[in-house]
């Protein structure tokens, strides 16, 4: 460090040359007390040189006449100074973080009790400091091939973004800039986007074994730079196997589909088609097609308790087999208490198909007693279509096994209930017949209609408590307990696999309607919170066999009614 002039000293030596010249041309007394003036002198030594985020000490001599003196320090620009003692120059200064040098100029001046001071300044450089980067390379898919070995062909991750820089200057992104390239073996970067903290690749496709090596190299704000490297061993086409899935275990009942949604691929194009074949640890499987990579099963009544493991094997073009398995639980069916919908069409995207959709699993054609019916492993004590079970019965309440005799009732073997069949005859059940809702009691509030615009029966008013009453009089199949049924009861019939109206088995509730063109609404017990008036249901729910859906309607609506009774 070079030291400097100081101004204190060059005004002591001027002011000195002065009373020595005073001194030669006589002297007065006003001359002699300009002798006697106090004067300090201040050092505070050569300029400091220190880097960013340091503590430098500060100190400084002086000399004046009077014993008793106090320091004072400031920078500019300004600076936060630790002076604890006034009464001594010793001080320290914390230096800022920064990008670029800074200067400061730190003054300290010095005054005795009298009040006359001098002063000195030095120069402070504040130098940047830049701790490099650190860089790093993770392998994404090293869990699936491990010690580095990738097949050919595969697409291959390389992750750089836990790279890192411990001082950025600001808050934006500690890594500026990210440079890929490779070090060895054949080139993989042709065409790769390069430039980023992710590396996409393909592996590439070789006759041997080969080997490549890339670097990552990374630079921070400050230009600091790091690099990291990463080698991986990449198997010849031939022996590069392919890859297989047999997809998730699962849990059935007897007779439902077991859906084997196989995955299989190769990495090799040459190495393709690839050949499937499906195998159960037990010859009860009925496997619908073993040489397609999806596929499904189906198991009897007599495989109830056991887990099954079906293994899908997969052969390339140069002879390599690979192997996946699932296991498929067999579970008791429960007793079914409620009718399944009826459905056995599957969905595509766009269509409705009776064939195979193994890209949407879990349909209501996939489960449940319709596709147990439909392969034959839903026993029945009566007859109907898909997972249904209706017994007819005669004006007695007897069974009918004959579909030629004619019957009065319906008996649901699935829910115990039993179900008026109606007739066109313009008799008491007559199948045109229409009713307003009414009810003395469980009303929502209000009764309803005694005989609504537009109903139409053979009784003298046409609503649904005088229609309950009078097939309860007539005693229908040898009952007396007849009433409307609740809304569960009476969507346990409809038949929402049906492509055509009415939604009902038309062999067990013949309807004689040969053309819907609009709603088929029938009534249900309940009713509908909606169209309150003053706390009073206006409003009771109905269903319409026509569409499957179901609505709320005015209890004055001229409705269909089909009675029901018993139930488990």
């Amino acid at each position: 460090m070079q030291s400097r002039p100081r101004y204190a000293l060059t005004k002591v030596i001027w002011l000195t040359l002065l009373l020595s010249l005073a001194a030669c041309g006589g002297g007065s007394s006003e001359s002699d007390d300009n002798s006697n003036t106090p004067l300090i002198l201040v050092n505070v030594g050569s300029d400091i040189i220190a880097n960013e985020q340091t503590t430098v000490s500060l100190s400084a001599s002086a000399r004046g006449q009077s014993e008793t003196l106090s320091y004072s320090w400031q920078a500019t620009p300004s600076l936060t100074i630790t002076h604890p003692d006034s009464n001594a120059a010793a001080a320290t200064v914390s230096l800022p973080e920064t990008t670029q040098t800074l200067e400061y100029a730190l003054t300290l001046t010095v005054t005795d009790s009298d009040g006359n001071s001098g002063s000195d300044t030095l120069n402070l450089t504040v130098r940047p400091v830049n701790a490099l980067p650190e860089a790093s390379i993770s392998f994404a898919q090293l869990d699936s091939y491990p010690d580095y070995i990738v097949p050919a062909g595969a697409a291959i991750t390389l992750d750089g973004s836990a790279s890192d820089d411990s001082d950025p200057p600001s808050s934006n992104e500690a890594i500026s800039q990210w440079s890929w390239q490779q070090l060895a073996g054949p080139d993989v970067l042709d065409g790769v986007d390069v430039d980023g903290p992710i590396l996409n690749i393909v592996a590439p496709v070789q006759p041997d074994q080969s080997q490549i090596q890339l670097q990552l190299t990374i630079t921070d704000q400050e230009g600091g730079q790091a690099t990291a490297e990463l080698g991986l061993i990449v198997q010849d086409a031939q022996s590069t196997v392919p890859t297989v899935n047999a997809g998730r275990a699962q849990q059935v009942y007897p007779g439902e589909m077991i859906m084997l949604i196989g995955e299989a691929d190769s990495t090799v194009a040459a190495a393709k088609p690839l050949a499937y074949q499906w195998q159960a640890s037990t010859t009860q499987a009925v496997i619908t097609d073993p040489t397609a990579l999806q596929t499904f099963a189906v198991f009897g009544a007599d495989a109830i308790g056991q887990t099954v493991r079906f293994t899908l094997d997969v052969t390339d073009l140069n002879g390599n087999t690979v192997e996946d398995t699932v296991d498929v639980i067999i579970s008791e069916a429960p007793r079914y208490r409620l009718n399944d919908t009826g459905v056995t069409l599957q969905a595509t995207n766009s269509q409705n198909t009776a064939s195979f959709v193994p890209e949407l699993p879990g349909q209501d054609a996939h489960l449940g007693q319709d596709v147990i019916a439909t392969y034959g492993n839903f026993e029945k004590a009566g007859r109907g279509d898909a997972g249904f079970d209706f017994t007819r019965l005669n004006a007695n309440g007897d069974e009918v096994d004959s579909l030629d005799e004619p019957f009065s009732c319906v008996r649901d073997n699935i829910t115990g209930l039993v179900w008026e069949v109606k007739s066109d005859d313009g008799g008491l059940h007559d199948k045109d017949h229409t009713y307003s809702w009414y009810f003395e009691d469980n009303n929502g509030g209000f009764d309803g209609d005694l005989n609504g615009a537009g109903s139409s029966c053979s009784l003298t008013q046409c609503n649904t408590q005088a229609f309950v009453d009078a097939v309860n009089v007539e005693g229908l199949c040898g009952f007396f307990d007849w009433r409307v049924p609740s809304h569960d009861e009476l969507s346990s019939i409809l038949h929402y696999g049906l492509v055509s109206t009415p939604m009902v088995d038309d062999e067990y509730f013949p309807s004689q309607f040969d053309t819907v063109t609009g709603p088929l609404w029938f009534w249900t017990r309940i009713a509908s919170a909606d169209g309150v008036n003053s706390d009073n249901s206006q409003n009771a729910w109905a269903l319409d066999f026509a569409s499957g859906v179901d609505n709320f309607l005015n209890k004055s609506s001229a409705t269909r009614v089909r009675l029901v009774r018993a139930g488990r």
